[in-house]
């Protein structure tokens, strides 16, 4: 069934709590995340784009049987943008944005078994509820991201034309966040393939 595009629609949520934990001078936070799914399709935020026959990215997964989420950062330079997809699109052109690694969680959905349908992905997904990411959070000016692709775990460095799905925080400073900090992907929904390959990306910028 085709899944209409909800711009405004409960996206994946990261909480944030703060560690006491402390080494030398620097206080450590630390990142864990609370996946709220959209109820209707049980997909979060960036993961309903659809291409030009109206099928949902994701159903790629069927046929390449591999998937696999992963939860990274992406380091914004030059202070702090606006939030909207055009304006980072043309900061990160301006500026340097780059991820910070390695990657800190990813998950592989399991297609070892069976007929391929949605289920492994959504399940793979679904794991990152209450995970901790990180305990030790980036400083300086970060986007968190949820990057869905068309490859294992292993292969740590994202290429763009296998992502079917990708989510991302505003640019923040985590050390100054409180309570829940969402995940979602803006722009049009005839842009959605095209801002999840830029979501991605290592430099989120547009790959020529």
């Amino acid at each position: 069934m085709r899944l209409a595009w909800r711009r405004l629609r409960l996206a994946l949520a990261l909480a944030l709590t703060m560690s006491a934990a402390t080494l030398g001078c620097r206080e450590h936070h630390a990142v864990r995340l609370s996946a709220g799914f959209d109820r209707d399709s049980g997909l979060p935020d960036g993961y309903q784009c659809e291409d030009s026959s109206g099928k949902l990215l994701l159903e790629r997964v069927k046929q390449s049987r591999i998937f696999s989420v992963r939860v990274d950062f992406m380091r914004v330079s030059g202070g702090v943008p606006v939030c909207r997809e055009a304006d980072l699109h043309t900061w990160c052109e301006d500026h340097l944005c780059e991820r910070v690694t390695p990657t800190p969680l990813c998950f592989d959905a399991d297609y070892s078994t069976g007929e391929p349908t949605l289920g492994p992905a959504v399940a793979a997904l679904a794991r990152l509820r209450d995970e901790v990411v990180i305990s030790d959070a980036p400083d300086g000016v970060v986007m968190v991201r949820l990057i869905g692709t068309l490859q294992p775990c292993a292969e740590d460095v994202v290429n763009p034309d296998l992502v079917v799905g990708c989510s991302r925080s505003c640019p923040v400073r985590l050390d100054e966040i409180s309570g829940a900090l969402l995940l979602t992907l803006g722009g049009f929904p005839r842009d959605c393939e095209r801002n999840i390959k830029v979501c991605a990306s290592q430099n989120f910028r547009e790959q020529n």
